[in-house]
């Protein structure tokens, strides 16, 4: 894939997303600046489409953005079924950019497709004109503005042509806002085919000086061009209604008066009138749209020279006169364009004071190498972990004191270095968690239409950042919550009506950071969780017997939604219903090494918060080891470690339990979890027990032993036993061995 069509795709779903979340807005709230940033973000993806060969795509955002035009002309509303259109629209653009990631290319139906949208929006906004191809006034036959050459050169290439080849006159007057639509009426002229001649003059007489708007364009461009006619109108087809197009009879193709030619070097022309812009007083208000418009005609003019490199520096000294709201840095790029394009003018040019320094800019950093260095940070965290093996190997009898203090400031070296760019890696992977939040306006309200329960959707701390892994794992699990929250939580207009609740219910998706964690909430307004019904269902499906559900309290009760299988809908939908919803956001999260909690009133409503890591990268670790065997178990799960004496340990019914801090804690053999051996053997001696606390109480863990403190790389299990919840991953230990990480809040009872 070549770079250009690269940035298209990428500035493409961006613009996709900005029309989306602006077309939503304006559903709630019509304004004329709303409506003014879907247009100009329709403009650009229609423009930006032209450079390619997709007309299917062009064609349908030019009927698109003719509807938006009608609306901020005043000649339509903004109403739901344009607003439906619009982003069907915005749906279909989005399927063809995958289809040219994917093959290249347009799918075979996207012509029928685009007529189809076309149709509809002209019935539904423009009525049946066609704008693309009304009738244009006719021309006059005589061609008094070109020369004998000119002409003579058309009649050659008409000469030349194939059947259907003919001569037409071009006359072009270009909007005189175009300029501010990101129209380039010259560069649209340079790809005409079979372009014979060019004539430029003013539309209207030029003002006086101080009353002249130089980002208004007065200019009409009479073109004379041999073709077939529908190559030549396709060549307009984005500015058809500014546009007349006759057929010229070939017998007065005959020799003419001859005119001036325009200036030898047009390329000078315009940036010598550029410097006479900038060495002209502006306006406070007006200096970013004078500059800018000098700096964009030098370097569209330099481009048509063949100089893109002297374009881009102009481009470089507009930024930093803008920096410094002033005008040198432009000008003194223009002087040296000049002098670049022209080696002999640079002994009568004044010498330029010394280059500026350039100013900083963002960098967009391909992923791909991002990733690179982090699983290069993850290497380092491997070293630095054998390096403490090392050293503990080199403390054993045999070993050297001097080798033993070597290595352990070696190993402290390290260790401060890995901390140092493992931060540094993670600040470059944080992104926002908006860029998952914006996808569901539109998915909240085209749900809410089918459900006929309207909700608003009320969106805080987006600017919130994660590890982008956190952030692009969340969109599932939230998708669960909302989707659950929309069908089973809120209720339908009627029913809220009767509660003495608004119409509109209220949807909220909320992130923040907590300590050292992010936090993301889905609350809703709207029946809450039935408490009741959730213990009936569990006992129904033997979850949990009647006895165990009397002893619970309405929070771990209320967890009981995340049981797999556990639904309280009476019948299932397409939408939900079938009980693994929640039980999905339970594992994903986990998976993350993060938790869930539910909060819920009857009658006002509930709110499921997921608490997760702000990144995946480290996880600080104790190796223990259970069975001959050793295991990584996470730091943040464990309250204590203590030997625990046989006479402390206490059997209470069929399970073994000991005190601790003043309550009564269950006692599990790790082996015997596992299946790994005998649960609980007698010991002689005092046991080493992990205290483990999970959001289901406290327990005790009975081990064989304890092992190092380590900061590891989890990587994820993968392929057949990625859905085995019994490990959150593995990592590499110093000795080269894999590790596995258990997740405790799976394997206790």
């Amino acid at each position: 894939m070549n770079a250009l069509l690269e940035q298209f795709l990428s500035e493409g779903r961006d613009l996709i997303q900005e029309s989306t979340r602006g077309l939503i807005a304006l559903e709630r709230m019509p304004t004329g600046d709303g409506v003014a940033l879907v247009f100009r973000a329709f403009h650009t993806l229609k423009g930006s489409s032209g450079v390619f060969d997709v007309p299917p795509m062009t064609r349908m955002l030019h009927a698109a953005e003719d509807a938006l035009s009608a609306v901020r002309a005043g000649r339509a509303a903004i109403d739901a079924s344009l607003i439906d259109l619009l982003l069907e629209s915005l749906d279909r653009t989005a399927s063809w950019l995958d289809a040219l990631e994917a093959q290249g290319r347009l799918p075979a139906d996207a012509d029928a497709a685009a007529s189809d949208l076309i149709d509809r929006f002209r019935r539904l906004v423009l009525g049946n004109a066609d704008t693309a191809e009304a009738p244009t006034a006719p021309l006059p036959d005589d061609l008094p503005a070109y020369t004998a050459v000119e002409r003579s050169t058309a009649l050659d290439l008409l000469r030349q042509g194939d059947a259907g080849t003919g001569a037409f006159r071009i006359v072009y007057d270009p909007d005189p806002g175009c300029f501010f639509n990101g129209e380039d009426p010259l560069k649209l002229v340079s790809r005409l085919p079979g372009l014979a001649a060019v004539r430029i003059s003013p539309r209207e007489d030029w003002p006086a000086p101080e009353n002249l708007d130089p980002f208004l364009c007065n200019l009409r461009i009479d073109l004379l061009a041999v073709g077939e006619e529908a190559a030549i109108r396709h060549a307009f087809r984005l500015v058809a209604d500014q546009v007349r197009i006759s057929a010229v009879d070939p017998e007065i193709l005959g020799p003419g008066p001859a005119l001036p030619h325009p200036p030898a070097d047009i390329v000078q022309a315009v940036l010598d009138e550029q410097r006479r812009l900038l060495a002209a007083a502006t306006p406070e208000g007006e200096m970013a749209g004078r500059w800018g418009s000098a700096a964009t005609a030098a370097a569209n003019a330099l481009r048509h020279g063949g100089r893109a490199d002297l374009a881009d520096a102009v481009a470089a000294a507009l930024a930093r006169s803008m920096e410094r709201r002033d005008p040198a840095p432009l000008a003194k790029s223009l002087v040296h364009a000049t002098r670049a394009r022209h080696p002999a003018a640079r002994e009568r040019d004044v010498p330029s004071s010394p280059a500026q320094p350039p100013s900083s800019r963002p960098l967009r950093v391909d992923e791909a190498r991002i990733d690179r260095l982090f699983a290069l940070v993850g290497e380092m965290i491997v070293a630095k972990n054998s390096l403490g093996w090392l050293a503990g190997r080199a403390a054993q009898p045999d070993g050297s004191g001097d080798i033993v203090r070597s290595l352990r400031d070696l190993h402290g070296t390290m260790d401060r270095l890995v901390r140092d760019m493992h931060d540094a890696m993670v600040r470059i992977r944080m992104v926002p968690v908006g860029q998952v939040f914006d996808r569901f306006p539109r998915f909240v309200r085209d749900l809410s239409l089918r459900l006929g329960k309207p909700v608003d959707l009320v969106i805080e701390g987006e600017e919130t950042s994660a590890d982008k892994t956190v952030v692009e794992t969340l969109y599932e699990p939230l998708l669960h919550l909302v989707r659950n929250s929309l069908d089973h939580g809120i209720e339908p207009p009627e029913e809220r009506r009767r509660r003495s609740k608004p119409d509109r219910a209220t949807l909220t998706l909320r992130a923040f950071h907590s300590n050292d964690r992010i936090v993301v909430e889905v609350g809703d307004d709207g029946r809450g969780i039935d408490i009741a019904g959730v213990g009936r269902k569990a006992v129904q499906a033997d979850v949990i017997d009647e006895a165990q559900l009397a002893a619970l309290e309405d929070a771990e009760a209320s967890r009981l939604i995340f049981t797999p299988g556990l639904s309280t809908a009476e019948e299932a939908s397409d939408l939900s219903g079938r009980g693994m919803g929640m039980f999905a956001v339970r594992m994903a999260v986990e998976r993350l090494g993060g938790g869930v909690a539910v909060e819920t009133a009857r009658h006002r409503g509930t709110t499921i918060r997921l608490e997760l890591p702000l990144t995946l990268a480290l996880l600080r670790i104790v190796t223990v080891e259970a069975a001959g065997r050793r295991f990584g178990v996470p730091l943040d799960d464990v309250a204590e470690m203590l030997r625990l004496p046989e006479d402390r340990v206490q059997r209470i019914k069929a399970q073994s339990a000991f005190a601790w801090r003043d309550q009564v804690v269950p006692l599990h053999s790790l082996a015997g979890l596992l299946d790994l051996g005998d649960d609980l053997p007698a010991s002689p001696e005092a046991r080493m027990v992990l205290v483990v606390r999970t959001e289901d109480g406290v327990f005790g863990l009975a081990i064989d032993g304890i092992g190092d403190r380590l900061e590891v790389i989890l990587r994820p299990m993968d392929g057949v036993l990625a859905d085995i919840p019994t490990y959150l991953g593995t990592t590499l230990q110093g000795d080269g061995r894999v590790l596995l990480i258990l997740n405790l809040k799976e394997i206790l009872p």
